[in-house]
């Protein structure tokens, strides 16, 4: 699939290692900064199934916009190969990109087989268009931009509930 591309891959063996990446990717200034020495495209690759666990206040790998003042965070430019390997959890996303990907862009999610359930705060996250909160929500991957998601699966369930009423909504 990769073949005339050189990337520089690091491997993901635990749920740990997956949260760290996330961490380091969603602190960064510009995500693709990661390897910054490096121009070549870079690859993650997951070596084994990961249990996320249970999260009531899920923050995405790529979280995008959290608040209007923050600088958002994308997976940007880079290749996820999730080797039909199973990710699984139980995860409440409180963001406009929910998802175990929040905003994943000009990148390449390959071959996750996913069964996370993730659930959306309803009263943090709108799926209508002309709603001023309104978000983007996907098991994988919550928004998309030039992007692609392949040869991947989903079993889990995506679902809305209310965790605690909004204080600024009237």
């Amino acid at each position: 699939i990769f073949e005339n591309k050189q990337y520089r891959a690091k491997c993901i063996h635990t749920a740990e290692e997956f949260l760290e990446l996330r961490d380091q990717i969603n602190t960064l200034d510009k995500p693709e900064d990661v390897w910054p020495d490096d121009n070549k495209d870079s690859a993650y690759i997951l070596m084994n199934d990961i249990d996320l666990g249970t999260h009531d206040q899920w923050i995405e790998l790529g979280r995008g916009h959290l608040h209007p003042d923050e600088n958002p965070a994308y997976f940007s430019k880079k290749t996820f190969l999730g080797n039909n390997r199973l990710i699984h959890g139980e995860l409440t996303c409180q963001t406009k990109e929910c998802g175990v990907f929040g905003f994943v862009q000009t990148s390449r999610l390959d071959r996750i087989f996913s069964a996370v359930n993730l659930f959306f705060d309803g009263d943090y996250i709108s799926l209508h268009l002309n709603d001023k909160y309104s978000s983007s929500v996907g098991n994988i991957a919550g928004t998309l931009y030039s992007s692609i998601i392949s040869n991947s699966e989903v079993v889990g369930n995506v679902q809305e509930r209310i965790i605690e009423p909004r204080k600024d909504k009237t």
